[in-house]
């Protein structure tokens, strides 16, 4: 455990299903059926058991912090006095000493004002996914009879807005490149979200993402995201922050950043099933089914038992699980190879570049090139 790095972050699976059959979902449509042997939702004693294993950790590592995100499925799908019960649970066997931060990902559906009311009351912040207008978001984030969540989605965030404090958590959207890039920042900047971010569709080298042309020559992706970031620097939404900028921007002054998806920094992340097992990553499921199970379970084993285990290893390795031509590669600090699932080909397992590589170099170069310009044109000029 030479490189071990102690955990900070769950992902607590509470619920187990899912209200929406999202075309591009890792959980449910890319292969992996595990979600169909676990319960429909978390139980109070496994929540307690989780909380358990989170003081024997912070103990162990002398942490006083630690962060809870309440995923699915759709979590709400729990109802919001169960949810209630699992904090409780897992905040009353964790112990007082310990700070835990909890919030969620949902889709927005089953938030009315009194269920946003009742998150603010058990300080549970909830961020939605949103891919864009109606016509945009319709694309795949539909019901399981084909129907639109578009309007369910955007009342859910407006009563989050209305609730007030910090419930509203922020958005998540799926890029679309088929999509107007400066008409979606536009609409989901409009909500005035706390966080704003634009997520790569899963796909990795045996099942490459949508494009048009040869991966090693074409770069829609970031010909999408670049007149996002062109126009937030010029003061498009400027308040609005959009995590993946912010955080390339931190990678290129030097910094550590926060995301799993960029950079070098171990992964400090596990995922716990609404069955108590300890996962990695969910979106590992998006590689091949099975790819996130480890074999291990809250009621047997703890954090640090997972932080032995060989794929938890992998994510904590660096710049020494990445290729030569990662590692030679002078993007290589900030784009980390890329995000871990990613990486995956049947041949060679994860041990590749991001099958995003042509359009990470793109984006990263030119974010870098335009902080360049700024820090030039801010030195002040002597007098010839």
């Amino acid at each position: 455990m030479t490189h071990a790095v102690p955990v900070s972050t769950l992902v607590v699976k509470i619920a187990s299903r899912c209200n929406l059959n999202c075309s591009y979902c890792y959980e449910y449509n890319m292969g992996d059926s595990s979600w169909k042997m676990r319960p429909g939702i978390l139980d109070v004693d496994m929540a307690q058991l989780i909380g358990r294993r989170v003081r024997e950790h912070c103990d162990q590592w002398g942490h006083r912090r630690f962060s809870i995100s309440l995923h699915g499925g759709e979590p709400l799908l729990a109802g919001i006095s169960h949810i209630e019960q699992i904090m409780g649970a897992i905040r009353e066997k964790a112990g007082p000493a310990i700070a835990l931060d909890f919030g969620m990902q949902t889709n927005g559906l089953l938030i009315t004002d009194a269920i946003a009311a009742e998150l603010g009351r058990i300080a549970c912040s909830a961020g939605v996914s949103l891919d864009g207008v109606k016509s945009v978001n319709d694309r795949a984030r539909v019901n399981h009879r084909g129907r639109s969540s578009f309007e369910g989605a955007v009342r859910g965030i407006e009563c989050l807005r209305r609730a007030g404090g910090r419930v509203f958590g922020g958005l998540l959207a799926v890029i679309d490149i088929e999509a107007d890039p400066l008409e979606t920042f536009d609409f989901l900047a409009g909500f005035t979200p706390p966080s704003l971010d634009f997520l790569l569709p899963h796909g990795n080298w045996s099942r490459p993402p949508r494009r048009k042309e040869d991966p090693d020559r074409s770069t829609p992706y970031a010909d999408w995201l670049i007149p996002i970031y062109d126009a937030w620097m010029n003061g498009r939404h400027r308040k609005v922050p959009i995590r993946t900028f912010e955080e390339i921007i931190e990678h290129l002054a030097g910094g550590t950043g926060g995301l799993e998806t960029l950079g070098l920094q171990a992964v400090s992340l596990l995922t716990i099933g609404t069955d108590g097992a300890i996962e990695g990553v969910d979106t590992l499921k998006s590689a091949f089914p099975g790819a996130h199970e480890l074999g291990l379970n809250v009621l047997t084993h703890s954090f640090d038992d997972a932080l032995k285990h060989h794929m938890i290893e992998a994510r904590q390795l660096g710049i020494d699980m990445l290729p030569g031509e990662c590692a030679a590669c002078w993007a290589v600090d900030t784009c980390g190879g890329g995000y871990f699932p990613h990486r995956y080909a049947k041949t060679t397992g994860f041990r590749n570049r991001s099958v995003y590589c042509t359009d990470l170099l793109k984006l990263i170069g030119h974010i870098r090139k335009s902080i360049l310009a700024i820090t030039e044109s801010s030195r002040p000029r002597t007098i010839p």
